[in-house]
C-alpha cells in the first residue's frame, strides 16, 4: 500500500446515521429462526462477508492487541463497508474503514492504498484531527495486512468511498 503519513489525521470520517460493525458479538451466520422456520433472508451474504474480511487482515482477529489498542471487531458494515474497529483500555474507539478502490480516491483522503482498497480512519472528527501516533501505527498494520493478503485472499465486495457518499450524501451535508 501507499502509505501516507501525512495524511494520518485527514482522513475524512462519515457522520452517517447508521449503525456500524462494532461489536465483538455477533450472530451472523448462525440460524436463529425457531424449527420449521427460514432464518432471516442475507445472514449468510453477511457472515460469507465478515469472514473475507476477517481473512483479508489475517492474522489479526478480535482481540489482537496492536500497540495499545485491541482488535475488537471485524465486519462488513449495513454500508458495505468493512470496518475493524480498535479500542483502549480508555473506552477509546477508532474505526478502520475498508472501501473498494476508485478514482476519487486521490481528493478523499484514505490513509493507505492498495490494488483493490483504500483504507480510511473514522476517528470522530471532522477531518483534521490528529491522530495518535499509536492509533496510526495499528491502523498502517491493518494496511499491511490487507496489502499482503489481497494477493492470495478472494476479499469481500466493498463499496467504494465515492459510492457512500452518492448513496448516502457528502458528510459535510450530513452534519447536524
Amino acid at each position: 500500500m501507499q502509505i501516507g503519513v501525512a495524511s494520518l489525521g485527514a482522513a475524512v470520517p462519515l457522520r452517517l446515521l447508521v449503525q456500524s460493525t462494532n461489536s465483538p458479538v455477533s450472530t451472523r451466520g448462525q440460524n436463529l429462526a425457531a424449527p420449521g422456520q427460514s432464518p432471516v433472508p442475507g445472514e449468510d451474504e453477511g457472515a460469507r462477508r465478515d469472514l473475507q474480511l476477517s481473512a483479508l487482515v489475517a492474522p489479526l482477529a478480535v482481540g489482537t492487541q496492536l500497540n495499545r489498542v485491541t482488535v475488537s471487531a471485524i465486519g462488513v458494515d449495513q454500508r458495505g463497508v468493512g470496518v475493524v474497529t480498535l479500542g483502549d483500555d480508555r473506552g477509546h474507539q477508532w474505526f478502520a474503514e475498508l472501501a473498494r478502490r476508485s478514482e476519487q480516491d486521490a481528493t478523499l483522503n484514505p490513509v493507505a492504498i492498495s490494488r483493490q482498497y483504500a483504507l480510511y480512519l473514522r476517528n470522530g472528527g471532522t477531518g483534521d484531527t490528529p491522530t495518535d501516533d499509536h492509533v496510526a501505527r495499528a491502523v498502517m498494520t491493518i494496511a499491511n495486512h490487507v496489502k499482503q493478503n489481497e494477493q492470495t485472499v478472494t476479499g469481500p465486495e466493498l463499496k467504494s468511498r465515492a459510492e457512500l457518499w452518492t448513496l448516502f450524501g457528502h458528510p459535510a451535508e450530513t452534519r447536524a
